[in-house]
């Protein structure tokens, strides 16, 4: 029996297929350092992806949200809130995410449907 398996889109591009108990990196993602920022953060994405289908998470799966998702995780809001008065590349490399992720978290503060952490 083939798993269900839910694509993950990250900037625009196919980046991993998520099932149930593993998920498959796209071959230009699996390559970066498995500390990268851009792998981490489609890493944190399948964990989403895969809560969806069993009821640990909302669904259905949205990219938009699991980036929510996975921002909110890598950059809680009070470990953010200690330092956002720093440069958005300052803040990439502190908390090693992608540079644009930085920009979108400090809109997600903002948002009141935003993703609590």
């Amino acid at each position: 029996m083939i798993p269900n398996l839910l694509p993950v889109v990250f900037r625009g591009r196919f980046a991993a297929l998520a099932g149930d108990n593993r998920f498959y990196l796209a071959p230009h993602v699996e390559v970066l350092e498995g500390d990268h920022p851009d792998r981490v953060f489609v890493s944190v994405m399948c964990f989403h992806a895969r809560d969806v289908p069993v009821g640990r998470a909302h669904g259905p799966y949205r990219d938009d949200f699991a980036e929510q998702v996975a921002r909110s995780s890598l950059m809680a809001d009070r470990e953010f809130g200690r330092v956002a008065n720093l440069g958005n590349a300052d803040l990439a490399e502190l908390f090693s995410v992608p540079l644009e992720q930085v920009a979108a978290k400090r809109s997600d503060l903002v948002r009141p449907e935003r993703v609590r952490t």
